[in-house]
């Protein structure tokens, strides 16, 4: 099985409740994910980090693995758009193309890369009024959604 078949079940197995860390491997890639509420059909996410256990495939670039995120990745309330891919510092940060503003709160997803070894997922959110700093913010997915976007960006990590 794969990770983005054993993650939705291994996620609805789950004890219904509040904040937990849940950690899932397959294939080659590992989850690491923070979740502050979860049921036996979605999850409140607080942070998504897939990290590669093995050796990247010849001819991966980290420009081409946030490209492919851009390309891969729909299952979010935005769509995501690269912003910086720094091959100095071997890290890339994606952002939501155009964050959902509510009020003076606006809010956006944010993936940073590292090198074509480890993603980050997490939305932040920042009222603009009140002049606040931006906090990390749960997002909510089913855990077929979940899968679904490990999957994408494993994909677009491999370039295939």
């Amino acid at each position: 099985m794969t990770l983005a078949e054993i993650l939705p079940q291994s996620l609805s197995d789950l004890n219904t409740g509040g904040a937990t860390t849940h950690i899932a491997g397959a294939d080659d890639w590992r989850t690491e994910i923070a979740l502050d509420r979860h049921d036996g059909l979605a999850s409140v996410v607080r942070s998504l980090k897939l990290t590669r256990q093995a050796e990247a495939p010849a001819g991966a670039t980290l420009a081409g693995w946030a490209n492919g995120i851009a390309t891969r990745v729909h299952g979010l309330l935005e769509d995501l758009k690269p912003i910086e891919v720094d091959a100095t510092v071997n890290q890339a940060i994606l952002r939501s193309e155009a964050p959902a503003v509510h009020g003076n709160v606006r809010s956006y997803y944010e993936v940073h890369l590292r090198g074509t070894e480890e993603a980050t997922v997490q939305r932040f959110a920042a009222d603009r009024a009140a002049g606040t700093k931006r906090e990390a913010v749960g997002f909510t997915l089913t855990h077929e959604m979940l899968g679904k976007l490990v999957n994408d960006i494993a994909t677009a990590a491999s370039g295939s």
